[in-house]
C-alpha cells in the first residue's frame, strides 16, 4: 500500500489545488475518467464543508491518500480544535447526498473531525 500525505491551508482558493492533486493521484492509479470526476467532488464537497462547519480556520488540512491496486482510500481531516457537530452534517443534507450517491464506502469520524471515503477500480 502507498500512502501520500498532503497537508494544506484551511482555505477555499486551495481547494483547486487539492482537486488537481486527488485528479493525479487518481490517474497514476489508472482509475477512470468517471471515477476521478466523483472523487474530485468528493473531496471537493468536504473540503467546503469543513470550511463552512467549522469556523476555525488556523491549522490546515490533512488529507491522506492510502492506495491499493483496484482501490482508493482518502481521508481528510480539519486539524482545528473546533468539533464537527453532528446537526452539522444534519443539516447539510446536498453534502451527504452527494457522497453517498458517489462513495463506495464512507464515515465521519466527530471526535477527529474526519471524514474517509474509498472507492474502487472499475476495470
Amino acid at each position: 500500500m502507498d500512502t501520500i500525505k498532503l497537508e494544506i491551508p484551511k482555505k477555499s482558493e486551495f481547494i483547486s489545488c487539492v482537486r488537481l492533486t486527488t485528479s493525479s493521484i487518481s490517474n497514476y492509479y489508472n482509475f477512470d475518467i468517471d471515477k476521478i470526476n466523483d472523487i474530485k467532488v468528493i473531496i471537493s464537497e468536504i473540503c467546503t464543508f469543513f470550511i463552512n462547519s467549522i469556523k476555525d480556520n488556523n491549522e490546515p488540512f490533512l488529507i491522506e491518500y492510502f492506495l491499493n491496486d483496484n482501490e482508493i482510500e482518502i481521508t481528510v481531516t480539519d486539524k482545528n480544535k473546533e468539533m464537527l457537530s453532528k446537526s452539522a452534517i444534519e443539516d447539510s443534507e446536498m453534502f451527504v447526498l452527494i457522497i453517498d450517491s458517489l462513495a463506495d464506502y464512507y464515515n465521519i469520524n466527530y471526535e477527529n473531525n474526519n471524514i474517509t471515503f474509498k472507492l474502487k477500480h472499475s476495470k
